[in-house]
């Protein structure tokens, strides 16, 4: 009987080979061992999971290493710091998180510890450009009665049909489903808004005034100004920022109309049911915009007459078509072809507010300026959603068309994408927030004055359908 005990006893009392005891075992060169590995070899910055058995975490590679495709291993190569190869020879090498398509990096970057985000790649934190000094805001102006209106939940199809004039493929249709009411402002935000909050105008057309839409601000200076504009109305903010960096509100170099901009921040969202202001998601902008219509416009089918000429927008936005100005720094405009109004030389954005608003009230949604929303781009669902929200990504998207826009392309469907980073002369902003539930408005400090017209619960829109006129087949969808 010890005979057959023996064997049993020994193997009981080996201890498992996966675990490395003691100083006898050593590591594969650059791996490390410590309490978050748990006796286990890692690369730095990782640790070990019971549950998956293995390191888990971006690996922050030591010197004469640099991270696979994944960021969780460690390969001998010559990318250069905090890159990582694309291909097994290294030919090509971008940040983690990014993937090399189009000959270039694509993708929102991963940046590893003590590294940060900038200008679509990483940069090591302590080398980052620093906050800069601003300057005194004007004097604070709470919103007002009539500056914010509310819009009803609802159901609703956004995109375009496949034969509507100047569609894109990537404007396939899709029901979305919101299910909290929202208050938007009745207008873009001005100049005169942001400098209340903000010490610096970045706007390129400065001599429209005051009252004229701010505009040459990036994504990161948006979610700034927003999350600003919060804690002035005692609500919490949407977005938590951390490590900003560049000048905020501070334009183009040599007053260019458009550049990459310096500014910033490592951005986390509260979601959309937060309480404070912010940017709409892409769904929320298409449904507030179109305020249950189904044309290419919401004040009817788009037939364009010529390039810059269709007389629905005449009446409800400013575009290429109608956009002239006679103030000091207007954009030439003298060259653009079949204008509605082909007399003025210069064109520009406009004091905002000006054109009829939408059925629900919001106006400039179509032309002025284009506006930012939160989502990153990406392809539209096949299948119905709720709340729609996409964090994940790079590039993001401005929606609405602006004062330089041929008439085509104002067509409520029509989606641009932009690097968060950039400035423009077309973009600006409208804020909005997650309405209180009707019984709570009256008992919440921060709406007072903002009630607005209160439109009735919108019904259930039916699917676009073509434009009258000229039918053009944009092909199938993606």
């Amino acid at each position: 009987m010890s005979l057959l005990l023996l064997p049993l006893l020994w193997i009981a009392a080996a201890p498992p080979a996966a675990v490395v005891q003691g100083d006898d075992f050593s590591c594969p060169r650059g791996q490390v061992r410590n309490e978050d590995t748990d006796g286990e070899c890692c690369w730095p910055g990782q640790a070990w999971s019971m549950i998956q058995d293995r390191c888990v975490g971006l690996a922050d590679c030591p010197e004469g290493f640099t991270a696979d495709e994944s960021g969780e291993d460690c390969v001998r190569g010559s990318c250069p710091a905090g890159q990582v190869p694309m291909d097994l020879m290294g030919a090509h090498c971008c940040w983690p998180g990014q993937v090399w398509e189009d000959d270039a990096c694509t993708g929102e970057p991963a940046c590893l510890r003590g590294w940060v985000p900038q200008d679509g790649g990483c940069v090591r934190e302590a080398e980052a450009p620093r906050l800069a000094p601003e300057p005194a805001a004007l004097p604070y102006v709470a919103p007002k009665a009539g500056d914010y209106v509310r819009v009803e939940a609802g159901t609703a199809r956004v995109g375009s049909p496949r034969r509507e004039p100047g569609r894109f493929h990537n404007e396939r249709t899709f029901e979305v489903t919101l299910t909290q009411p929202l208050l938007v402002k009745a207008t873009e935000v001005t100049q005169r808004e942001w400098q209340g909050l903000v010490g610096r105008n970045p706007s390129y057309f400065r001599h429209c005034g005051e009252a004229c839409p701010v505009e040459r601000l990036n994504w990161y200076e948006a979610l700034t100004w927003l999350n600003r504009l919060s804690e002035r109305e005692g609500l919490t903010p949407c977005y938590q920022l951390d490590l900003c960096r560049g000048t905020l509100g501070g334009g183009c170099p040599g007053g260019a109309p458009e550049c990459r901009g310096d500014y910033a921040c490592n951005v986390r969202p509260a979601g959309p049911t937060c309480a404070g202001y912010r940017l709409p998601t892409e769904a929320e902008w298409e449904y507030l915009a179109r305020a249950g219509t189904p044309h290419a416009t919401y004040a009817g089918a788009l037939v364009v007459k010529d390039t810059n000429d269709a007389p629905v927008l005449n009446g409800i936005a400013w575009y290429g078509g109608n956009s002239g100005v006679t103030y000091e720094g207007g954009a030439p405009c003298n060259a653009w072809v079949g204008r509605a109004v082909p007399t003025a030389t210069h064109c520009g954005p406009q004091p905002v507010g000006q054109k009829a608003p939408n059925p629900w009230g919001v106006r400039d949604a179509l032309g002025n300026v284009m506006e930012w929303t939160w989502d990153a781009f990406a392809t539209y669902p096949r299948k119905p959603t709720v709340d729609r929200m996409v964090s994940v990504g790079y590039d993001r998207v401005v929606r609405g068309g602006a004062w330089q826009t041929h008439a085509l392309g104002m067509r409520v469907a029509v989606r641009r994408r932009v690097r968060p980073e950039d400035r423009s002369y077309t973009i600006g902003l409208r804020p909005v927030r997650t309405a209180p539930a009707a019984g709570a408005a009256k008992a919440a400090p921060p709406d007072a004055g903002l009630k607005g017209p209160t439109p009735p619960r919108p019904p259930r829109v039916t699917p676009p359908q073509p434009d009258a006129g000229a039918a053009v087949d944009a092909g199938d969808d993606e």
